[in-house]
Order: structure tokens, then C-alpha cells, then sequence
């Protein structure tokens, strides 16, 4: 019978401890940096650097975000959100989870202002023939307007097309170079 009430009581400072460990909602002291990440305040901005890797890659890419962002519950998106270049993996369409919440918020955004009209422009890098890259490039803007859509957007506000290779927004025939060319751009038009 002791150990069961001796064993209850440190389970309940154990789970205490482990809580008085964690942020408060709203607390003003939490790190805005982790490990691997660089944070820096420019205006509205936070600007960190993200990592991944592909097919034996460690690629860093700056992204930014602004402030405001990641709103929860924003269905009503009043400006167009900053974030407008999405990376793929090598030889992937698969959009990655820290690109999602971006064009989640493009989608409501257009959801909200139904005469806004864009294009996606798909890009890959310099590996793999011209044929393929364009397709490559098509897969991921397909994907792309698949999530835009899900979020609210209207296929008709959304055009495709792809450069494969065709415009690097890198030249360079190194990894970091083929990881910033491997994206889809969301060009809002007028």
C-alpha cells in the first residue's frame, strides 16, 4: 500500500516538474531561435534559415515570415501574404509542411478576393532532360493549386505553367544552387 501512494505522489511531482518547465501561453521570454536557425527582426519580418535534405543533400534555404503570417482561424486575409516561392525536394512534387501553412494562406486569400487571379510558374533544376523537367515543373504546380484550392481558392483564379530548367533563379551547377531551383513561384496578376 506504500509503494502504490509513494509511487502516486512522485508520478505527481514528476508530472508537476515537467509543467513548470514549459512557456506560458503569451510569454514574452520565449526564444524566437533554435538550433540550425538564424532569427533576426527587420520591420516585420523574422527571417530564419531552414534545412532538409534530399537524396543525400543538406541544403540550408533562407525563407521569410511575416508577421501575422501563421494567424489561426484567419479566413478573411486582408493583404497578400509575402511568402511566394515554394522548394521541392529533388525529383519531387510533394509540397513540404513548412511551405503549407503559406499557401493555405494564399488560398484564403483568394478565397476572399474573388477577381484576384494568379499564375504558378514551375521550375526545376538542370538535372534531367528538358522533356521531364517541364513535366517535373507541371507536377509541382499541380500540387500547388491542389492545396490553394482545398483552402478556398477558385480553379478559375488559378493559371499553371512551366519552365522546367529554362529560368534558373540560380546558375550554378552545385547542390545549393539545383535546391533554389527546384520551386514553384505564386505571381499574383493584376
Amino acid at each position: 500500500m506504500i509503494k502504490k501512494s509513494s509511487l502516486s505522489i512522485l508520478f505527481c511531482l514528476t508530472l508537476l516538474a515537467g509543467c513548470s518547465s514549459m512557456p506560458q501561453q503569451g510569454s514574452s521570454d520565449i526564444p524566437l531561435e533554435g538550433p540550425g536557425s538564424s532569427s533576426s527582426t527587420h520591420g516585420s519580418s523574422i527571417s530564419s534559415t531552414e534545412s532538409y535534405q534530399g537524396s543525400g543533400e543538406n541544403i540550408s534555404i533562407q525563407v521569410k515570415e511575416y508577421e501575422g503570417m501563421d494567424t489561426q482561424n484567419d479566413d478573411f486575409v486582408t493583404t497578400i501574404p509575402q511568402q511566394k516561392i515554394v522548394y521541392f525536394q529533388y525529383d519531387s512534387s510533394l509540397v513540404q509542411e513548412q511551405f503549407a501553412k503559406s499557401l493555405k494562406r494564399h488560398g484564403r486569400y483568394l478565397a476572399s478576393h474573388p477577381d484576384q487571379r494568379i499564375r504558378l510558374e514551375g521550375h526545376a533544376d538542370e538535372r534531367g532532360s528538358r522533356e521531364y523537367n517541364i513535366g517535373l515543373g507541371m507536377r509541382r504546380t499541380e500540387t500547388v493549386k491542389r492545396i490553394l484550392v482545398l483552402a478556398g481558392a477558385r480553379i478559375s483564379q488559378v493559371e499553371m505553367t512551366s519552365y522546367g530548367e529554362e529560368k534558373p533563379a540560380v546558375m550554378g551547377h552545385n547542390p545549393k544552387a539545383w535546391a533554389l531551383n527546384r520551386r514553384v513561384e505564386v505571381v499574383y496578376l493584376p
